[in-house]
């Protein structure tokens, strides 16, 4: 946060960053004047040019609405917010991100594809974790390689995950820039890209640690 002796943005008087509430106090000559910038901002929310502080107390409430965004023009990176989309699987049924953190902890998109010894390797322990979590997270199994939606379907059916399992564009392989398969990413309750895990996990004990974490009730913003 930076403010500025007025809208003109010409003087600094004072910068610092917030603390992990979002909060932060500073003490100087009282003023009208005074107005607020802030920078580094996570893609996605709504920011204006300044905000006026015209009370001792200021809060300031950014909006994101969760819009929708291009995927072939995102490149998401760990902190950014995840824009809105929706994913729709094999049955039709669709799972839309915004409505999913209203009912949710946290949303974990896992990708993967069919072919992927490692991918399917790490299943039967995040379907065991899963089945301790699913009332605080979803897991969105996401399949951006060309696989037909009837063999997704099929290869849950065999398994018994409850999770679901569906295929998606193949723009979110650019998108997530996924250099690895499987590729785990974890969206807090307040819409960020707070994980990203390449590579397979074998053992239930870390996404146990993973879940607990992102669904505590004392969970503050955090990158991982």
């Amino acid at each position: 946060v930076y403010i500025y002796a007025d809208s003109t943005m010409q003087e600094l008087v004072w910068f610092a960053k917030t603390d992990a509430e979002g909060k932060l106090s500073f003490q100087d000559v009282a003023s009208d004047s005074f107005v607020a910038v802030l920078d580094k901002v996570p893609a996605g929310y709504l920011v204006e040019e300044f905000y006026p502080l015209t009370a001792e107390n200021t809060t300031i409430v950014l909006e994101s609405g969760l819009m929708e965004g291009d995927l072939t023009q995102l490149d998401y990176k760990l902190g950014d917010l995840m824009l809105d989309f929706t994913a729709v699987a094999p049955d039709g049924k669709e799972y839309k991100l915004s409505e999913l953190l209203e009912q949710k902890k946290a949303i974990v998109l896992n990708f993967w594809y069919l072919q992927c010894e490692p991918c399917k390797s790490e299943f039967p322990y995040l379907q065991q974790a899963y089945e301790k979590y699913d009332e605080d997270i979803i897991v969105l199994a996401m399949n951006p390689v060309n696989t037909e939606e009837a063999e997704i379907a099929q290869f849950q059916k065999d398994n018994g995950y409850t999770f679901p399992m569906l295929k998606c564009d193949p723009a979110w392989e650019k998108a997530m820039n996924l250099t690895a398969y499987p590729t785990t990413v974890v969206i807090d309750r307040f819409g960020n890209i707070c994980m990203i895990h390449k590579g397979a996990v074998t053992e239930t004990e870390t996404f146990d640690t993973i879940f607990s974490f992102f669904t505590a009730d004392d969970y503050t913003q955090t990158v991982v």
